[in-house]
């Protein structure tokens, strides 16, 4: 299991894929992104810092 499944905005997505509101994953929390496996290693951390500025860059722009 990768975590919870994200979307390209590092939204995390319900069971029937739709957004949860104000609700984002980034790093080991999130996964789906680069389909459904762990990614590790080197890609771990260009994950997390990736998604991490998507999901504060998308999570500001909807306070």
């Amino acid at each position: 299991h990768t975590g919870l499944e994200i979307d390209r905005t590092a939204a995390v997505l319900d069971r029937t894929g739709t957004p949860v509101p104000g609700l984002f994953a980034a790093g080991e929390a999130g996964g789906g992104v680069l389909g459904m496996r762990y990614v590790g290693g080197g890609n771990a951390v260009a994950n997390a810092l990736t998604m991490g500025r998507l999901a504060g860059r998308h999570a500001a722009l909807r306070r």
